[in-house]
């Protein structure tokens, strides 16, 4: 039983952790906004690019810094390095320096996300199920509110937006310096620089998350097909779902629509996070995945499936649910099936795979390269929900027979 200070502490402690992931979000969507209305378009693509491939290479030696020191001084360290990061981002004008320091951020984010997968659940008072519901609660509200933040910023001060980001990272420097625990030191027998620098051998070793792991590229492949497909997709037949209703609306009805019909997949992720803590829906790590990957390729298969903004919500709201379901499944698998010395690294190196199957849906969901968007959307949902079903239909055909051995 928690004492009220310790309570009280905790509660802080989480918010810390909250507020870093929203201040990490919103530079980046900041760093979109200034590109977008100064610079050339490849421009962006290279600090995408930058960003994302900089979690994919250094991912097995980051988190394999994260196994071999002190959680707590590696967690302000990588805030300290955010801050100055974000400092010169705000005073520099140079592209070149930008990527630089784009290079520097990410990789502080990297250190920093594996520092909190892997310390939160030993603090008191967070078993591995809550800590994979809050940071998946955490997630979905980090992705409503990064845009909303910095397009506000960037609205109300264009040249001073990065200065309340670096507030905030500064606060959070000081609620974590203040009340984080001190923790144990970590164990580095059992853990090899040549590991790391392979990069892939504490996952390929665990055959537990390699069994699973088809399903969850397979998910992240989906998801993100349908990324930007529906950009145009959703955009499309929610204004003309507003059009008729509001005739004079000012500005952009598709943009409108399609900013509300992705808000409810987030909404629907808060809820199924909120579920997943709740005794009646406890679930196995490989029934989460199972059952939340089915039901997210479920809500994509009927988004292209019936193109009524109404319909879509409902199954947004469903999908969003699976989403968390599918999501916690997955960092409870780690907590469950990796060594806590090696789980800096595990998540690290999962994060880095999701990253590239990420970037290749996004690819093959670029607007008209294999389709209709619609018809893209469609199929790229009903794909994984098959391969799905026939993999637990496999799994239940081969449990069965080995009985009847």
């Amino acid at each position: 039983m928690l004492s009220p200070t310790s309570k009280i502490y905790l509660k802080i402690v989480l918010a810390a952790v909250f507020i870093e992931s929203l201040a990490h979000a919103s530079v980046y969507f900041l760093l979109i906004f200034k590109l977008s209305s100064t610079a050339n378009s490849w421009s962006l693509t290279a600090i995408a690019l930058t960003s994302a491939l900089t979690g994919v290479i250094l991912a097995a030696p980051l988190g394999n810094l994260v196994d071999r020191m002190s959680l707590r001084p590696l967690w302000l360290g990588s805030i300290i390095v955010s801050i100055l990061s974000v400092f010169l981002l705000s005073i520099s004008e140079s592209l070149i320096l930008w990527i630089l320091l784009v290079v520097i951020y990410s990789a502080a984010g990297v250190i920093s996300g594996s520092v909190v997968f892997k310390a939160l659940p030993r603090i008191e008072g967070i078993t591995p199920e809550k800590a994979s519901s809050f940071l998946v609660s955490t997630g979905a509200l980090v992705g409503i509110l990064s845009p909303l933040l910095a397009s506000l910023l960037y609205a109300l001060a264009p040249n001073h937006s990065f200065i309340p980001l670096i507030i905030l990272l500064a606060a959070c420097f000081l609620i974590i310096f203040k009340a984080a625990p001190q923790g144990a030191p970590p164990e580095l027998d059992s853990i090899s620089w040549k590991d790391a620098l392979l990069g892939i051998k504490v996952i390929s070793n665990n055959h537990h998350i390699i069994y699973y792991l088809p399903i969850m590229l397979l998910v992240v492949l989906s998801t993100s097909v349908e990324d930007l497909s529906g950009v145009v997709y959703l955009q499309d037949i929610g204004g003309n779902f507003i059009s008729p209703l509001f005739p004079s609306f000012p500005g952009d009805p598709g943009a409108i629509a399609y900013s509300a019909l992705v808000a409810s997949w987030s909404v629907g992720t808060l809820m199924g996070a909120h579920l997943t803590e709740q005794k009646l829906f406890k679930l196995s790590p490989a029934a989460s995945l199972k059952i939340g990957g089915f039901i997210i390729s479920l809500a994509i298969f009927a988004e292209g499936f019936f193109p009524s903004p109404v319909l879509i919500t409902l199954f947004f709201f469903l999908g969003g649910a699976g989403n968390a379901v599918h999501n916690v499944g997955i960092r409870n698998l780690v907590y469950t099936e990796v060594a806590e010395q090696n789980q800096g690294q595990a998540w690290a190196m999962i994060g880095a795979t999701f990253t590239v199957f990420s970037s290749i849906g996004q690819f093959l969901g670029t607007p008209y390269l294999l389709g209709e968007p619609q018809q893209v959307i469609m199929y790229s949902g009903l794909f994984p929900m098959v391969i799905i079903a026939l993999f637990t239909l496999g799994m239940v055909y081969l449990r069965r027979n080995k009985i009847n051995r």
